[in-house]
């Protein structure tokens, strides 16, 4: 008897400690889920690059992509720069998940933009923007390529 009081006493202790964990951690500022946005952005533009550079050493890849970020290059120096060292092995395939990946990182970059300028701002970014942007990092998470 004391043990099954004892076992629905820490049941019950366990339900409420998951739900005041769940409660504080489910929890994201809107400055977090800004961060975030950008952060899964950022990984993916730079998966999406490396599957283009995949032929080349990793140093190499790095340096390419932080050439790429730079906005102080023209974007013609930029193309110019991918077309000379895009990965001439890639399948049909490939190059199609690559460029499914290129428009979802373009489509998401002003809404994730515009999201952290709201944020920025002391503003309340809309939940449906929210939505949409969860929905594109979603689908670009899910087109990765190895």
């Amino acid at each position: 008897m004391k043990r099954n009081i004892l076992l629905a006493f820490l049941f019950i202790f366990s339900l409420v400690t998951c739900a005041t964990i769940q409660g504080i951690l489910g929890t994201e500022t809107p400055e977090k889920t800004a961060l975030r946005f950008t952060k899964t952005w950022n990984t993916e533009y730079d998966r999406t690059f490396k599957i283009v550079f995949s032929h080349l050493q990793p140093a190499q890849q790095d340096l390419l992509i932080q050439q790429i970020k730079d906005v102080s290059l023209s974007d013609d120096f930029k193309k110019d720069l991918i077309a000379k060292n895009t990965n001439p092995t890639l399948t049909k395939e490939q190059k199609e998940l690559v460029n499914i990946r290129k428009s979802i990182l373009t489509t998401s970059k002003p809404l994730i933009s515009l999201y952290t300028k709201t944020v920025l701002a002391g503003g309340t970014p809309s939940a449906l923007d929210e939505k949409e942007i969860e929905k594109l990092l979603e689908s670009l998470l899910t087109k990765f390529i190895k």
